[in-house]
């Protein structure tokens, strides 16, 4: 499993859910950056350990259509492919400034995935 960020929850996400458990949802507000070669996924997660904007490093490296910061939106449980709806499900709601990420491994190649928000 790939290494996350070092940022924290957003105040308020998850609060009821108890410390390192999170809330039920449906739901998801998403960023990713997504690289065909894993040699590029490893720079980003680079820059991003560094502690570059999340958002600054999916408009540079990014190869798919939500270059535009990584912003995939809200989607739905349902509306994503198993592995990556199963991991994305696990992660904590962060910034783009600090970022809690995951890499996910599909069919499309490597993705950096950050939840901005839960419902």
């Amino acid at each position: 499993m790939a290494p996350k960020g070092k940022g924290k929850k957003d105040a308020g996400a998850g609060d009821d859910a108890g410390p390192g458990k999170l809330k039920p949802a449906q739901q998801l507000k998403l960023r990713h950056i997504l690289c065909e070669k894993q040699s590029k996924s490893q720079q980003a997660l680079e820059r991003l350990q560094a502690g570059e904007a999340f958002d600054k490093v999916a408009a540079e490296l990014s190869e798919d259509k939500a270059r535009s910061g990584g912003a995939l939106g809200w989607m739905t449980r349902n509306g994503m492919i198993g592995a990556f709806q199963e991991q994305a499900f696990d992660i904590q709601p962060s910034t783009v400034g600090k970022p809690i990420y995951k890499e996910i491994k599909s069919k499309f190649g490597y993705h950096i995935v950050m939840v901005e928000d839960r419902k």
